[in-house]
């Protein structure tokens, strides 16, 4: 929400009145958050509910949002931006992701997660079909049971290493869509083509075979 000025002292009153006349109390499972800018002063105001109030107490959470960089004050819509995306730090949406400010070059966000599952992302692919076709009784199931099996694991595991390596801003959607497509894709496909990869070899007696006990004696 935007508002001309944040002198007012009564500034509580107005937040609290918000809060009751929109019900913010009640919104979401996981709480709520009203970021209100003003005008005048350039200023980021968050107020969050009870539920998510803990992580706005924290020392560290308040620096997030006070600090400003250097002639920042120069820009001052890239100065909102980054308050806001320090408030969505806080909150810890690893899915989602702010486009950085545009009149200021400020690293608001690492990419380190993106350049990890660009490649990761396939390679996972690739040993969760290899490790059920070959370590698990996943490859005596039928073509489309392995395929269904393969892909489907691959998809949890994709989504688990993003959850790992995210960093604070969240990652970009379309690099999630690519690690849980591409990697259910080449999982899919080591286990739907199994019979083409693996090659089963048994020991042992053949079937009809006798047993030829071994002979000790002197010859």
């Amino acid at each position: 929400m935007v508002i001309p000025s944040g002198e007012d002292e009564q500034i509580s009153n107005f937040i609290a009145q918000i809060f009751v006349n929109n019900e913010l109390e009640q919104w979401g499972l996981g709480g709520t958050v009203l970021v209100l800018i003003t005008v005048q002063e350039g200023w980021v105001i968050a107020e969050p509910s009870q539920k998510v109030e803990k992580k706005f107490l924290k020392v560290e959470a308040l620096n997030r949002i006070n600090h400003f960089f250097p002639g920042e004050f120069q820009y001052r819509e890239a100065a909102i931006e980054r308050r806001v995306e320090a408030v969505l730090e806080i909150l810890d949406p690893w899915f989602y992701v702010l486009d950085p400010p545009r009149d200021l070059n400020v690293f608001a966000r690492s990419p380190t997660a993106e350049i990890i599952l660009f490649p990761t992302a396939p390679f996972l692919g690739f040993m969760v079909g290899v490790i059920l076709m070959a370590f698990t009784s996943a490859g005596k199931l039928r073509a489309s049971g392995r395929f269904l099996v393969c892909g489907f694991l691959g998809c949890v595991v994709a989504l688990a290493t993003a959850f790992l390596v995210r960093q604070p801003g969240g990652i970009a959607p379309g690099m999630l869509y690519y690690s849980v497509g591409l990697s259910f894709a080449v999982s899919a496909l080591i286990g739907g083509l199994r019979p083409y990869w693996f090659t089963d070899t048994a020991r042992g007696r053949k079937p009809g075979e006798k047993i030829h006990p071994p002979f000790f004696g002197r010859g």
